[in-house]
């Protein structure tokens, strides 16, 4: 949604792509110590992509130059759902991203005041 914002409020002269590469394999979790974690993650692992796999997700959106409302999935280029196209939703997960900062900023700050 932030990237077909961007791409929608500033036109041409921006191109934004928000990305998530996909389940990646990665060592994150080879130090998990919570046996029912490690359990779940066993399973899961078949589902997982290689980090190589995930770098073409990311190089796809560049190379194939996706439009503003579009996606990949899979191999397909897809459209946004019309959920994520609606100026409404859009100003509110805005709104709500930027109480989360404010919050955090908060939070943070008085984290040495202890």
């Amino acid at each position: 949604m932030l990237a077909h914002h961007l791409n929608t409020f500033y036109g041409d002269s921006v191109k934004a792509f928000a990305v998530h590469p996909g389940a990646v394999r990665t060592q994150m979790s080879d130090n998990v110590c919570h046996k029912g974690t490690r359990k779940m993650l066993f399973f899961l692992r078949r589902l997982l992509i290689e980090p190589e796999a995930a770098a073409k997700n990311v190089l796809f959106c560049v190379d194939n130059n996706l439009k503003n409302g579009q996606y990949k999935h899979a191999n397909c280029i897809k459209k946004l759902p019309a959920a994520t196209r609606k100026q409404k939703n859009i100003d509110a997960l805005i709104e709500t991203s930027r109480k989360l900062i404010e919050q955090f900023r908060t939070e943070t700050k008085n984290i040495g005041e202890c």
